[in-house]
């Protein structure tokens, strides 16, 4: 027991002590080199072919260590020398490899590190007759994405170490379990404990504290150790609260430390059930964006910069974005890092992208070529809170586009759980293949509008599987014709998508940011910032009419002292707090004709249905605002103001109003100072 805690002892002064949270003992290579010039191009840019070459010093502290270069991305074919000897190969973009230089160098002294960086377009991404045989991301007539395209690290490790660990959260279940990967480079065989140490940074209380059972690691023997440690009261990692903890892990022989790391996590869990999402219990309905990083087709790369990206995601919080998918493939570690600690939900979408070179392909290559990569990109991202569903392929089974078989998506889908089986996978556009989710891209049909009821497409949805749209209403074409007719989409966006959450769709990721951001004050910005607002009131027939009271000034009209009765429909889409307070308020200009108010219980990621009645106020020749409003604890959550023409009647006599809202008990009904 004293050694245990001894033990605690040690590892909090070593917490206490770490500042930044480098992996292990480690030293950037980011930089300008002396020739390729800077590292690295986050996104990548356009070459055929480049050396990268730079001089590179190791600590004399590193002596007996295990040393590597970490490439976090290179695009696509790498070849990698020290002082001009050959040292490694590897093939294949956006996803991490790890080079062993321990022979080839000396700590204390410098050596010279070149990268020979091929693009696209060589061998053996592409086979002798020019088709691609290896997941790209992008398509052949689009070249911009090569080059050492993220981080590169110079760092040490133990003869025997930690090369990875995985770590795996459940709230259902309240446990943290690590998967560790041990690997033995020693010449004998080593007997060895591994210490788990978890702690939230800035707290001086250890959460967790860990002293695995003693095992064997043969020489160069690789082994899974699994921990699995019981943990009552977690703080959760939520979208607005990214609580994030801190693994320190140690290797540990004949209670000497040869090996340590440190990894950050969150807390949580998500799971389907039914056809709805969980996440660490609470029904959650994903409403986001999507763009492609290192693409300028919608947002500029400039708002995906280490600087600039905390502000492009408080940006899109504000227009109550909650997921991003990125399109095509992977992006760099930094976004997913500031993800985590912003609570910004991704989608995590691979390089298998469905594309006409893949039509001449042998699929066989291709398929056992993207099970290949599968395995790094997973490995690499799979710590992250944000992530919470795999985005295994793009449009593949589209005839034009690859004309895979869905039970070769499949595969792809069943190797991804072999890395990793705690979130769901997705096929983006591929409609329902039998997998965890459906996802349609476009139901209204490319480069269209929608047509008919905002509520007609309940038709796609199903009680068994989250449906979802991975892209719809197309908003942006390099055609000016198209951009013409696609135009109006912008305004339908906060419409539809109000009938979309109403039918049951779950997982919705339109391309809007992109133009929202450009003027965040504009009516369409509004209203799709509204559509996607999580505590919303809407009135559910006037979302029906469509985009005419927008654009072609056509406000429908109501006739004084009618009494009209119509569907509200209220949402809960947040974490916490089911009781809100709904207000309706009937006014023109600053006269307030009548309100009411009503406390509902809303279910977490719920909506109700809610009966309102009002009379229409005589106002000649005026306009009447219906102002609907949320509130929660005090705080107002939406406010939306729809306006009616009143026209004149015989009931010329009223001059008052009233609101009834729900059923049962009325609400208090104010009415104005005559």
């Amino acid at each position: 027991m004293d050694d245990f805690i001894n033990e605690k002892v040690e590892a909090q002064n070593i917490v206490d002590n770490k500042q930044a949270l480098d992996l292990r003992e480690q030293i950037s290579l980011n930089g300008v080199w002396e020739t390729g010039g800077k590292v690295p191009v986050y996104g990548g840019t356009s070459l055929d072919f480049r050396v990268y070459e730079r001089k590179v010093s190791i600590p004399s502290s590193w002596r007996d260590k295990i040393i590597k270069i970490d490439f976090m991305a290179v695009n696509f074919v790498a070849e990698v020398f020290v002082n001009d000897r050959f040292v490694a190969n590897h093939v294949g973009g956006w996803v991490p490899f790890s080079i062993d230089i321990t022979e080839f160098v000396s700590p204390g002294e410098e050596f010279t590190l070149k990268v020979d960086v091929k693009g696209l377009m060589h061998r053996p991404m592409l086979d002798d007759a020019g088709n691609i045989q290896w997941p790209a991301g992008g398509a052949l007539n689009r070249n911009i994405y090569e080059g050492i395209t993220d981080d590169v690290w110079l760092r040490a490790y133990g003869r025997s170490h930690i090369e990875d660990a995985f770590v795996k959260t459940s709230y259902r279940n309240r446990t943290l379990t690590i998967d560790y990967t041990i690997v033995n480079y020693d010449k004998k065989v080593k007997v060895l404990k591994l210490e788990t140490i978890v702690n939230l940074p800035g707290e001086n209380e250890i959460q967790i504290c860990n002293i695995s059972e003693a095992f064997e690691l043969a020489p160069q023997e690789s082994k899974v150790i699994s921990t699995t440690i019981a943990w009552e009261n977690p703080q959760l990692w939520w979208p607005d609260q990214p609580v994030l903890y801190h693994l320190y892990s140690k290797l540990v022989e004949d209670n000497k430390v040869i090996d340590c790391e440190y990894r950050r996590f969150g807390f949580r869990e998500i799971w389907i059930e039914g056809n709805q999402f969980r996440l660490n219990g609470i029904r959650v309905n994903l409403y986001g964006d999507y763009t492609g990083y290192g693409s300028d087709s919608y947002t500029s790369p400039l708002e995906y910069t280490p600087e600039t990206w905390p502000n492009t995601i408080k940006k899109m919080k504000s227009l109550n974005i909650r997921v991003l998918r990125w399109h095509m493939h992977p992006p760099a570690q930094y976004i997913l890092d500031m993800a985590d600690e912003y609570g910004l939900l991704i989608d995590c979408e691979s390089a298998i992208y469905g594309r006409r070179q893949l039509l001449s392909s042998d699929k066989q290559t291709y398929l056992a070529n993207a099970k290949k990569w599968i395995a790094p990109w997973i490995k690499a991202n799979r710590n992250h809170p944000s992530i919470y569903i795999w985005g295994a392929t793009n449009e593949m089974t589209y005839a034009h586009l690859g004309n895979f078989d869905k039970s070769q998506l499949l595969d792809l889908a069943d190797t991804i759980r072999l890395y990793d089986s705690t979130r769901p996978v997705c096929h983006d556009g591929e409609g329902d293949i039998g997998d965890d989710v459906i996802n349609y891209h476009y139901p209204e049909g490319y480069n269209k509008v929608p047509e008919g009821s905002i509520y007609s497409w309940d038709k796609y949805t199903r009680p068994d599987k989250p449906t979802g749209a991975g892209e719809v209403f197309h908003l942006k074409s390099q055609d000016m014709k198209v951009q013409a007719a696609v135009e109006i989409n912008k305004w339908w966006l906060g419409i539809w998508i109000r009938g979309m959450r109403y039918v049951g769709f779950t997982d919705v990721r339109p391309a809007w940011y992109w133009f929202a951001s450009r003027d965040m004050e504009s009516i369409r910005t509004i209203n799709a910032r509204n559509a996607y607002a999580p505590v919303a009131l809407f009135d559910k027939e006037y979302d029906n009419l469509g985009i005419s009271s927008f654009v072609e000034d056509c406000i429908p009209k109501l006739e004084a002292g009618a009494i009209v009765n119509r569907k509200l429909v209220l949402y809960n889409d947040e974490f916490r707090d089911t009781s809100v307070i709904v207000e309706v308020t009937i006014k023109s200009g600053t006269v307030v004709y009548a309100s009411g108010t009503k406390t509902f219980e809303v279910p977490l990621g719920e909506h109700l249905d809610i009966p309102c009645s009002f009379q229409v106020p005589v106002i000649y020749d005026g306009i009447m605002e219906l102002v609907l409003s949320t509130n929660k604890n005090g705080i107002k959550k939406f406010e939306e103001t729809r306006c009616f023409k009143v026209f004149e009647s015989e009931m010329r006599g009223i001059t008052m109003s009233f609101v009834n809202i729900g059923e049962g008990t009325l609400p208090e009904v104010k009415f104005p100072t005559l």
